[in-house]
């Protein structure tokens, strides 16, 4: 993605600019990400989860999404590994 000439190699540094963006320009800047792909709003839902819980919940809130397996909750590991393990029993039986 290219935002006013500066390419923007990877999921860190689109996040990184769209939290320091305020009002309009942040609002544009995450219209224009979105209209990249059909998925890029899940994304960067998933891509929150790898931030603390604060800047994950801004995350969600600047892009309107939220983490495609977590929902807006922030599980503790042990629950994030048990939510695997049943989606990966889950995608098993089917």
């Amino acid at each position: 993605m290219e935002w006013k000439g500066k390419k923007l190699d990877g999921y860190r540094e689109i996040v990184d600019l769209a939290l320091k963006l305020e009002g309009p320009e942040q609002e544009e800047f995450v219209e224009k990400y979105c209209s990249t792909g059909v998925y890029a709003r899940q994304n960067i839902g998933y891509v929150s989860g790898y931030y603390d819980n604060d800047t994950a919940d801004r995350i969600m809130k600047i892009f309107k999404t939220s983490h495609p397996i977590f929902g807006t909750k922030h599980p503790a590991p042990e629950e994030a590994f048990e939510m695997g393990k049943r989606m990966a029993q889950a995608f098993k039986d089917k």
